[in-house]
């Protein structure tokens, strides 16, 4: 079985290699996320798995996951997470990546879910109890309160970061950017007349923007 793993923090990378070709039928090879190279290391061998490290420093590790289902379709990817961060729990699940891990998992798990039944998926225990609350959140419908002077968008944003989601995790959830967010926290706190994000969470709950 072929196994790529997609990541820049070398450490990571070379140990990660030589473990799995210490396992047998394995043939691991390492590479960082540029897309020519990476065409270049996997050429048209058949792949099995595409391990990629969510904390790509210099290319979007889910970018990266679409683009590896349009090259090579018949593989199937395994997200390794260096921390557990519910966005990118999200996004993976949203991709529907076949299975994802922490760093931190260990040998036996990674040579249980190389062999995974064709059609199924993975997730660690950890990721799994926390992809499960941050799936749930995430198609949670945020509904517009009457009592509110916000738009739908404004008070999805509130949503998100009043439920203690940062501007960048805000602005990935919604599909806008960061400036973007910052500029609705602006419009909001001089609407309500409320001063930092304390006081705009204080008013989301009292107006039912997110439950108590």
């Amino acid at each position: 079985m072929r196994v790529v793993v997609v990541s820049e923090r070398n450490l990571l990378q070379h140990g990660l290699v030589a473990r799995l070709n210490s396992l047998l039928g394995v043939r691991a090879v390492g590479c960082d996320a540029q897309r020519g190279r990476l065409k270049r290391v996997v050429s048209d061998e058949d792949v099995g798995w595409f391990v990629v490290d969510a904390d790509l420093f210099c290319y979007d590790p889910f970018g990266l996951l679409v683009d590896v289902r349009v090259r090579w379709p018949s593989a199937r990817r395994l997200l390794l997470l260096g921390t557990l961060r519910d966005v990118a729990i999200e996004r993976g699940m949203a991709l529907g990546v076949e299975a994802m891990m922490t760093v931190g998992g260990t040998m036996a798990v990674l040579e249980e879910l190389l062999h995974l039944s064709p059609g199924r998926r993975f997730y660690s225990e950890v990721i799994a109890s926390r992809g499960h609350d941050a799936d749930g959140l995430r198609r949670q419908p945020v509904k517009r309160c009457r009592t509110v002077p916000l738009t739908l968008r404004e008070c999805e944003v509130l949503h998100y970061l009043a439920t203690g989601r940062t501007v960048r995790e805000t602005a990935e959830l919604t599909g806008l950017s960061s400036r973007t967010i910052d500029n609705h926290k602006s419009r909001m706190s001089r609407r309500l007349g409320v001063r930092g994000q304390a006081e705009l969470t204080d008013y989301a709950v009292r107006h039912g923007v997110i439950p108590i």
